[in-house]
């Protein structure tokens, strides 16, 4: 019993403890900062920080460390670098050791050794650097912009001071102060002249971490030399090596792959384009309409590419289709001897469909309802497999590696422009997780998205009617599109908008170059210009056109129910339907819709041959993609307008 109670007492008293450690360590604080800054006759500035930093009793601190900010961001992403050396640093009158450490925007310096701790009480440190390109020269006056003690600090300062020494014989013309956090123009602080005509500058309050003291002094053009437009211009060159060599990267990639793109991306021209009143030999419905999607950029839809299957095998007799609400049932078709023997000349593409559904030996229905099946996720990925195989490299050059190789040149460009922009040791580490890790992510969305913009393809030619199949997969897409876009907020953050911008010209002619360097065979452009026909007879709604031109067969309920399939495929069913409707008789059309009844039965009520088609071509296709999709696994400031934070100099520092 008395061991449990010393325990307890010593968790209570390592609790407690713990807080108060860390108050004390909190309690280090800065009794006085106080910056001297003089301007060169040359335009530098030459500064000298009295830095007095009090140590609490049981905080073990080696020394302090000072942030000095060298890259600057202008409102375009444009970056200005500034000189930053260090001339002196001394503790207590004598010399100090410190280190030089890359930041993120500037240089830190470490001062102290780590195997010596501090004593109890106040030290006074004296850094004094030289900086130039600080200045800020007007049309009328010239200008020093400092932010004297940086907003970064993570101890109080009790007494913030500053001096500015201008160029021998320049009298001030407007002054400015500002205190509190980055951003806030606090008016706590007094100001007056010196000894020695310096302007002086005195917070007359604490200042807690994260508040800061800004000073702005403009004085008459003429007593330092202003850059003319061409050191202004060297500068900036400069300043952007990052830009410059993304520019060029830019203009490399570009150039390869519109290189590319005349050497093996160009489409073989296109012949005359005449209307054809059969589907091109050797095509099948599905395949047609994959062949035609596919020299579009876009593919066809998978679960269309099956619904068009289903709907030719349903009409060569092979499956009949019962539609009840929003499920379809799926029937094999009893058939002969004789028939059995003709379905050996089935497409390979509905060959696979009915192997897939009906496999020997197994059940001769299925139902097809608008959540995931296993089994109706296979059979469209058979599907297309089968017609991937027999169709993708006949009639296409896809030119992979081609882009490939482009791709790495804009990745490259991207990695090299982003290290030489940003001279900081953490940027190699963010370029290369930054690039994979939204690399990983893009890719879901670029399949995903290449599978519904035939979906949004359809929506906006008005041949889908509900929206909410495309949304919903389209808001899902986006939920992989959070994490590139988070990069690309880091990348804004460390690089700025120049680059982002760049980076996104990169990433938008890479997507565009995957598109255009895909192109026809000289046999997949015959077959295009053949599709092309025989899409104009079965979308043409003027008989009287067709018959000037050439003799168009007669409509009849065979005639039509053979290429309904073939319309569905090419997205012109509706147009198809218009025109027998319109060029049928009424026994003709009572025929056709009597003749459907056999091979598609629908529990709607309605039994129009508009109805069918859009059963078949808009209820079946939305039902199939929903069972063959499988679910996720988880369901300036002298004159005003300035503010604390603004200028140069600034940074921070802390105790360590």
């Amino acid at each position: 019993m008395p061991a449990r109670l010393l325990g307890l007492l010593l968790a209570v008293l390592l609790f407690v403890a713990a807080p108060v450690a860390e108050a004390q360590e909190d309690a280090d604080r800065i009794p006085r900062f106080a910056a001297d800054v003089a301007i060169e006759p040359d335009g530098s500035l030459q500064v000298s920080e009295a830095i007095d930093f009090e140590v609490m009793p049981g905080s073990f601190k080696r020394g302090i460390y000072r942030d000095f900010p060298t890259s600057y961001r202008d409102v375009w992403g444009l970056t200005q670098r500034v000189g930053f050396e260090v001339l002196e640093v001394t503790r207590d009158g004598v010399a100090e050791p410190y280190v030089l450490e890359s930041t993120t925007f500037g240089t830190r310096v470490r001062i102290g050794s780590a195997e010596v701790y501090l004593d109890n009480g106040v030290h006074r440190y004296r850094i004094v650097y030289r900086s130039d390109r600080q200045l800020l020269f007007g049309a009328e006056s010239d200008e020093i912009y400092w932010n004297v003690t940086g907003n970064d600090w993570g101890h109080p300062i009790d007494r913030a001071e500053a001096t500015i020494h201008l160029p021998p014989g320049a009298a001030p013309i407007e002054i400015a102060g500002y205190t509190g956090y980055e951003g806030e123009a606090g008016m706590d602080f007094t100001q007056g002249r010196g000894p020695g005509g310096g302007i002086t500058f005195a917070a007359t309050r604490t200042l807690m971490p994260g508040e800061g003291l800004s000073v702005a002094v403009s004085f008459p053009k003429g007593f330092v030399p202003e850059p003319d437009a061409d050191q202004r211009l060297r500068g900036v060159l400069g300043d952007n090596l990052g830009l410059l060599a993304g520019l060029a990267g830019l203009v490399a990639t570009l150039a390869y792959f519109f290189g590319q793109w005349l050497k093996v991306g160009r489409d073989p021209q296109a012949g005359v384009i005449i209307p054809l009143f059969a589907a091109p030999e050797g095509l099948s419905p599905a395949a047609t309409g994959y062949v035609w999607a596919a020299a579009r950029g876009s593919g066809m839809a998978r679960a269309l590419a099956f619904a068009v299957a289903l709907t030719s095998l349903a009409i060569k007799g092979r499956v009949t289709i019962e539609q009840d609400g929003k499920s379809y049932t799926l029937t094999k078709a009893p058939f002969k001897t004789a028939s059995r023997r003709r379905s050996r000349d089935l497409p390979p593409g509905e060959a696979t469909v009915m192997q897939s559904l009906f496999p020997r030996g197994g059940d001769k229905e299925v139902v097809v309802k608008p959540s995931y099946t296993a089994e109706i996720g296979t059979a469209v990925g058979a599907l297309f497999a089968a017609l991937d195989r027999e169709y993708s490299r006949a009639y296409f050059r896809h030119n992979i590696g081609f882009w490939l190789l482009g791709a790495l040149l804009a990745l490259g460009t991207i990695v090299v422009a982003c290290l030489l922009q940003t001279r900081a040791p953490e940027v190699l580490a963010f370029v290369a997780f930054g690039t994979l890790f939204a690399g990983a992510f893009s890719i879901p969305v670029i399949l995903i998205g290449r599978a519904v913009l035939p979906q949004w393809g359809a929506l906006l030619r008005g041949r889908a009617r509900q929206p909410v199949g495309a949304i919903l997969v389209t808001l899902f897409a986006s939920l992989f599109a959070l994490p590139p876009l988070g990069i690309a907020y880091l990348a804004f953050d460390f690089f700025g908008l120049a680059m982002v911008v760049l980076i996104a010209a990169l990433v938008f002619v890479v997507a565009l170059f995957c598109y255009l360097l895909k192109a026809p065979t000289r046999l997949g452009r015959d077959m295009l210009d053949r599709i092309e026909g025989y899409r104009l007879y079965l979308s043409v709604a003027e008989r009287d056109r067709l018959n000037m031109l050439t003799a168009e067969p007669e409509m009849t309920v065979e005639l039509f129910e053979h290429h309904l399939p073939y319309a569905m495929a090419l997205g012109v069913e509706e147009d198809w339907t218009a025109r027998f409707t319109a060029s049928a008789s009424a026994a003709s059309r009572q025929a056709a819709e009597t003749r459907s009844r056999r091979w598609y039965v629908s529990h709607s009520g309605r039994e129009s041959l508009t109805a069918v088609t859009a059963g078949l071509s808009g209820g079946l296709s939305r039902t199939l993609s929903s069972a063959a999709t499988r679910p996720s696994s988880s369901s300036g400031g002298s004159s005003g307008g300035g503010s604390s934070g603004g200028g140069g100099g600034g940074g921070g520092g802390g105790s360590w």
